[in-house]
């Protein structure tokens, strides 16, 4: 993450430009966290629900 900060960072500085690749590099890095904190909780819950299921058929054998 810290690379492609100062990445982005060094090509503002050497093209003189408003910091719109820094914007974007936010941007960016915030979508990703949102999208993956996101999909890890997708996946615990289709986990835990999986698991109730297999309990849920264990005691039906029983």
């Amino acid at each position: 993450m810290f690379v492609y900060f100062f990445l982005i960072l060094f090509l503002q500085t050497y093209f003189y430009k408003p910091p719109f690749l820094f914007i974007l590099f936010l941007v960016y890095n915030v979508i990703l966290k949102y999208i993956y904190y996101y999909y890890k909780y997708v996946l615990i819950c289709i986990i835990v629900s999986k698991n109730i299921y297999c309990i849920d058929k264990q005691i039906s054998k029983l």
